[in-house]
């Protein structure tokens, strides 16, 4: 063990006397002065000295690696299980979601990733300081990878916050594999926001309340819509009216009992905002608990934050929502007459045989071999995209 601040040697010295008697004693002096620990092999053979210290094993236990192609170059991202939010976790807690993704050490345009990787215990990374920009909500936030939730949900998000009005809505779309590929069905909320009060938990922290005052569903997998329409009582909307891929309003219900959701309202959350190495702000929302529960009194707001939202007015592309199906409608464009591009036919490939006894080759075998020959176009690829280039550029003049 390494500290690097006296405070954090006091720590270790207090912790391991407590939990952990014995097995973590001092082993010398590091070239910059501060003292070394060494644990024992058994010193984290208890559970109890394990906690103290922060591991929990259980993080190892579910592991994924995601590879992703962006323009030019390639990637993986290491995701490991989620730290549990409970302050006493079950003995065998099996996490449901993942914590925020590692890089590789050489990743393209990473340069906190070069510098860790050129640090050592002894002298970690010294990332360069930034000025955290205050909690703006105002704008619209969204999701840049498939996200996962408790109890294993996969999600994609995206919020509008108004500070004039202090208003928010936000749109959830939640998918039944962990691509984001398969919609299965969508929440849509609405309601006020408070707060703004700097935590004096969780430093670089934000608390506010948010309040659900509307609410909608909309299905789009045909297991969703049969579950919707099982409930009576009109819990969760009009009972058996829930058709797929039309929304319905939960307001009549009050909420839905089995996706949770209660109307009114109110919950206690924990918001940080700041910039990444692209210059693009970030927004941090409360992680949600492991167990499910919500923060619905201010000793239970989050204290870990979610995979962040990025502010959707970063990119030059206009924000689309998901759609059940593909669809074929036509590409609309504010930037004069659209002219459809044609491309020309692919190059056909003819199978034949000949023998190996073809005077040409001047063999007397009888074996057959299959050659591949190619016929042409006259008319080539360049010649096509100009004539078409040429025929554009006249009907724009004449237009």
């Amino acid at each position: 063990m390494y500290p690097h601040t006296k405070k954090a040697e006091h720590a270790i010295n207090k912790t391991s006397s407590r939990s952990c008697p014995g097995k973590v004693f001092y082993l010398r002096n590091a070239s910059n002065g501060n003292k070394i620990y060494l644990a024992k092999d058994s010193a984290f053979s208890k559970r109890s000295c394990r906690n103290e210290f922060g591991i929990s094993e259980y993080e190892f236990s579910v592991l994924k690696l995601e590879k992703y192609k962006k323009r030019k170059s390639q990637g993986d991202r290491l995701y490991f299980g989620e730290i549990s939010t409970l302050s006493k976790p079950k003995r065998k807690y099996q996490p449901s979601c993942y914590q925020m993704p590692l890089f590789r050490s050489y990743a393209h345009n990473c340069t906190i990733c070069s510098q860790i990787k050129r640090s050592s215990a002894e002298n970690p990374p010294r990332l360069p300081v930034k000025r955290k920009p205050f909690a703006m909500l105002e704008g619209a936030w969204g999701s840049t990878t498939c996200e996962t939730q408790a109890l294993g949900a996969f999600l994609t998000r995206y919020m509008n916050f108004h500070d004039a009005s202090s208003t928010w809505e936000a749109n959830f779309y939640y998918f039944l594999d962990p691509y984001c590929k398969k919609l299965n069905f969508m929440i849509y909320g609405k309601g006020v926001f408070f707060g703004g009060k700097r935590s004096t938990k969780v430093k670089g922290g934000v608390n506010y309340m948010f309040t659900l005052n509307e609410a909608k569903i909309t299905p789009y997998d045909s297991a969703t819509t049969q579950l919707l329409n099982t409930v009576r009582n009109n819990e969760c909307g009009k009972y058996n009216s829930w058709k797929i891929g039309v929304e319905q309003s939960l307001k009549e219900s009050k909420g839905c009992s089995i996706f949770g959701i209660k109307l009114p309202r109110k919950e206690f959350d924990l918001i940080m905002m700041d910039v990444n190495e692209h210059n693009q702000r970030e927004l941090y929302v409360g992680q949600k608990a492991s167990n499910g529960a919500l923060a619905v009194s201010a000793n239970l707001r989050a204290t870990s934050y979610e995979v962040p939202l990025t502010e959707c007015s970063s990119f030059d592309v206009e924000l689309r929502t998901p759609l059940p199906k593909p669809t074929r409608a036509t590409t609309k464009s504010n930037l004069g007459p659209f002219f459809p591009i044609f491309t020309p036919s692919p190059k056909k490939r003819k199978t034949t045989e000949r023998r190996k006894d073809d005077p040409s080759k001047g063999t007397n075998g009888q074996e057959t071999q299959k050659i591949i020959v190619k016929f042409h176009y006259n008319t080539s690829v360049t010649h096509t995209y100009s004539t078409v280039l040429i025929i554009i550029l006249v009907l724009l003049a004449t237009w």
